[in-house]
Order: C-alpha cells, then structure tokens, then sequence
C-alpha cells in the first residue's frame, strides 16, 4: 500500500507541474463551485443579505482556528507516529501551509506533510505511510459516524448502513497501518491519539459546518452537521480538485439527504463555510512573515529536540 500511496504521490506532483494541468483543474473546479452556487441560490429562497451575524462570527473566530489546532495536531500525531516529537508552533506552520497547498498550484496537503517529516530525517515511505493512515483514520470514523447518525435518526437503510460498514473497515485498516508504524511501546498509545485527534477534528468541523447552516438561516443540528462533514473527507481522499474546490460542495449535496437536508441548502452552506475558512487562512497566511515564521522555517526549522 505504500508503495502505491508513493506511485499516487509522484503522480500528482507530475500534474501540478504541468501549467496546462494546473489551468485546466482550476477552470473546472470553479466552474463546478460557481455553477453548482448559482443553481443552488436559484432553487431555495436564501439571500446572502440575510446572514445571520452571530454564526458568522462564532465559525470565523472559533472553529476556523479550532480545524487549524486540530490539523496541527493531526500531524504532530503522525510525526510521533515515526519517532519524532514537534512543538506546537511547528505543526500550525505546517497545518497552514499544508491547507495553502490545497488551494494553489503546489503538491497537495498530504504531500507538504510528508516534506516535512522528511526533512526531519523520516523515510518517504515512512512519512507517507503516517500521513495516509491518519487522514484514513478521518475518513473511515467520518464514514461511519455519518452512516451511524442517519441510520438512528431515520432508521436502517442500505446506504447509512453500507457507510458506517465501510467506514469500520477503513478506520481498522488505517489503525493497522499505526500499529505496524509505530514504536511497539507506543502502538497503543498513537492508536489511540490518532483516534481522539481524528475525532476532535470532525467534531469541529461538523460545529463548523452547523454554525454555517445557522448564518444562512437554516435550524440544522450537529448531528446534521456531522453526516455532511464527510464531504470534506472524500472530496480530500480523492485529490482531484484543489482543496476539494466544488467536489466538496457537490459532495455535501448528494450527503443532504442522509441529514434530511436539502441538497441545495447543504451546497450554498459548505460553500459559505469553505469561503470564512479561506478569508481566515489568507490573513494567517499574510501575517507569517511579519513574525519571520517563512516557508523555510515552517518546514525545516527544528522547533524541539527530536525523540
């Protein structure tokens, strides 16, 4: 499975650098991200006039940065995952300029991840092989938290119930993945950090996600929220868009229904929450070099001594 991951990864940085390839994803993701938008406003009665100022506020302020801790804190559970300890400061570079990967013409997130454990002295395969089982983990707990909450709020269906079937078996697949990585002393230990990490990370997204619904005026739950943040896993998974640009959106509206939500309400709110996150990391991004935290430093500085 490394091997492969490895074969994907040379594969995806062989497509970024081709400028015709790099034109092409854009123009199709925007296309699909602005057209799936104007179809979804076209079919519900929502007016981006009519915000509500508090969810705003709250998904701006607090869960924007919450999914930056908890995607920080995601890769310093894979670096311990191959033996080596990061400080805090070291993962949030990383995390914002591994989530600024998605967005631009560079390797994606998981590569900017493997780079930096690399240049810590992590074999690749090593590095990728830690990094794909935490962000399966993701997955796999996405997958089957949202087939378990919509089978218990509508009852049992093939689909919730094939979800939360395939999530179980992905999240054991990548826990096995941990195991065989980490240090035998430490298996039990990063197995279960990449559990509580993963779960803290869907947790915040799936928050993000309601305060979302609630800024466009829609009385959706957490659970709701919940079973629609498996969007953003998938659209992840598959690495075709940048950042899941318009996958994810077009992802969350067929996931709508399992929440009993409406696939175009979903769409506009997934939308609106990717757009306050981007607005976020972009000032983050802006400020780095005011406090000298370069590229360079994010990636190569030693922020503590290495176990």
């Amino acid at each position: 499975m490394t091997r492969l991951m490895e074969r994907a990864a040379a594969l995806r940085s062989a497509l970024t650098g081709s400028r015709f390839a790099q034109v092409a994803t854009y123009a199709l993701a925007g296309t699909v991200f602005g057209l799936g938008g104007w179809v979804a406003l076209r079919r519900t009665s929502l007016s981006l006039t009519d915000l509500s100022v508090l969810p705003v506020v709250l998904l701006v302020t607090l869960v924007v940065p919450g999914t930056l801790v908890a995607n920080a804190l995601e890769y310093a559970v894979s670096a311990a995952i191959v033996g080596h300890r990061v400080g805090i400061l070291h993962a949030l570079r990383v995390s914002i300029y591994a989530t600024a990967a998605n967005l631009f013409p560079v390797p994606g997130s998981a590569m900017v991840r493997v780079a930096a454990l690399s240049s810590r002295g992590s074999r690749i395969g090593g590095a990728v092989s830690s990094t794909a089982a935490l962000g399966l983990i993701w997955l796999g707990l996405a997958a089957a938290g949202a087939g378990s909450v919509s089978t218990l709020a509508s009852g049992f269906g093939w689909i919730p119930s094939g979800l939360a079937a395939g999530g179980i078996l992905v999240l054991a697949a990548a826990l096995e993945m941990v195991r065989r990585q980490a240090p035998p002393s430490r298996r039990p230990a990063m197995m279960l950090s990449a559990l509580l990490v993963s779960g803290a990370k869907i947790t915040v997204a799936a928050i993000g996600l309601t305060l979302a619904f609630w800024a466009i005026g829609f009385p959706a739950t957490v659970g709701q929220g919940y079973v629609i943040t498996l969007s953003g896993a998938l659209a992840s998974a598959a690495g075709i868009f940048p950042g899941g640009l318009g996958l994810r959106e077009f992802l969350a509206s067929f996931l709508a229904p399992l929440a009993g939500v409406d696939g175009s309400v979903a769409f506009l709110a997934v939308a609106f929450e990717r757009v306050a996150g981007m607005a976020v990391y972009l000032l983050v991004s802006l400020a780095l070099p005011l406090f000298g935290l370069s590229r360079t430093a994010g990636l190569n500085e030693e922020a503590v001594e290495e176990t």
